[in-house]
């Protein structure tokens, strides 16, 4: 409250603002210096649903919810390929 109250030159809104206890944000911020550029993060590798879904492997295998629908992977698949999506092996 008290790096908004001094930047918009506004009167403290509570007692506790006026208290040399409370710091202003301000002094931690240095706003001459330029910010550090984010580091560089690895690309995750894309993750098929046939290495983390056993009933895309074996569709009625015993795997099954009751509102699982056979095959209903490779149909999403299938459909993505018509459409000219990328799916990976």
């Amino acid at each position: 409250m008290k790096m908004i109250e001094s930047v918009f030159d506004v009167q403290p809104l509570a007692a506790r603002e006026t208290s040399n206890d409370v710091g202003n944000l301000l002094s931690a911020i240095d706003l001459n210096n330029k910010p550090k550029s984010a580091p560089a993060l690895p690309q995750p590798q894309p993750v098929t649903p046939q290495k983390i879904c056993a009933s895309s492997i074996n569709p009625g295998g015993g795997l099954t919810r009751p509102d699982d629908e056979p095959s209903s992977f490779q149909r999403l698949e299938q459909a993505a390929k018509e459409r000219g999506w990328r799916v990976y092996p």
